[in-house]
């Protein structure tokens, strides 16, 4: 099926559209400060805020006072780093399958693709958008952390949450889906001793559902190296240059440099944040999408396609 965003947002079949986007907002306050720098330049736009994590307050105060901002929910299921760890709002039982034996939430997602309930997983998602809710927080869209909730458990109940409050999520569209098989093999569990299928449906069945109601996806989705901090900027105009046309997710994980980050991501990754960070305020790149040809768009051009529907975010 042949995906219709490009048209709907206004561009022709041969354009080539980007929307930069800041994960972990929130994570630490280096990250918020970050988002305010990148937005206010303007090659990225768009965000997600982590509500569980301690700056989550900050990244919503942010959103309410500035009409500008572009945030949405990055819903959590994962809680990586070695000392720096968050829980689910819902205070879960163990048999809920959503925390580890320490009560935080478990570190990899195949592990919480494996054990979580369906149930559990969809009353914590949602306690995460009514949380960012309660405070005032306009959200423009939903993301998840890790990927968390594109797997063939979860991505039914991502779909049926962003129904639920009209909101556009960071989903593919099945082009790509077939023409990348490491990452349906990803959210399909395929690359694990315990892969999901056939319990669970098939990530693609989802994905045509969601493409038979005109639900707006991407086309591509694009990432840095994450083993090292080097040119970024070059490797950003490598990927742009490769791009076909088509939407395309571009993911960036932007903080400035502080000691709470180094304390929280330890190795290269602090350093990786910081760079693209700086990648994203290059006045070079800046004149490269323009020299390319690229239009950039972000998370609130697509939620504009959704107002019709009567939400009460619009």
């Amino acid at each position: 099926m042949k995906n219709t965003l490009l048209q709907k947002l206004g561009f022709g079949l041969e354009d080539r559209v980007v929307l930069f986007h800041c994960d972990d907002i929130g994570m630490n306050l280096g990250s918020v400060q970050a988002y305010q720098d990148l937005k206010d330049f303007g090659l990225a736009r768009s965000g997600s805020v982590m509500v569980n994590c301690p700056w989550f307050l900050s990244a919503a105060n942010l959103a309410k006072s500035q009409s500008d901002a572009d945030l949405g929910v990055h819903l959590m299921l994962t809680s990586e780093w070695q000392e720096y760890r968050w829980r689910p709002l819902t205070n879960p039982t163990p048999e809920s399958g959503l925390v580890d034996a320490e009560g935080f939430f478990h570190r990899s997602e195949y592990t919480c693709w494996s054990l979580a309930q369906a149930e559990a997983v969809e009353q914590e998602v949602v306690a995460q958008i009514e949380a960012a809710l309660r405070v005032g927080m306009p959200i423009s869209h939903l993301d998840s952390h890790m990927f968390a909730m594109l797997s063939a458990k979860t991505l039914p109940i991502f779909y049926r949450v962003a129904q639920r409050y009209n909101l556009p999520m960071m989903a593919l569209h099945s082009d790509y889906l077939n023409r990348v098989a490491p990452f349906i093999k990803h959210t399909q569990m395929q690359r694990s001793e315990t892969p999901l299928v056939p319990e669970w449906p098939d990530v693609l069945a989802t994905t045509w559902e969601m493409e038979q109601a005109d639900t707006p996806l991407f086309d591509n989705w694009c990432s840095l190296p994450y083993k090292h901090a080097d040119d970024r900027v070059g490797h950003i105009k490598h990927l742009l240059t490769e791009l076909p046309a088509g939407v395309s997710f571009f993911m960036l994980h932007p903080s400035l440099d502080t000691p709470e980050l180094r304390a929280i991501c330890p190795g290269a990754d602090w350093q990786i944040r910081v760079a693209d960070y700086h990648a994203m305020l290059s006045k070079e790149l800046q004149a490269f999408i323009k020299r390319q040809g690229i239009h950039l768009i972000s998370f609130k051009d697509i939620q504009a396609l959704l107002s019709h529907k009567g939400s009460h975010f619009t």
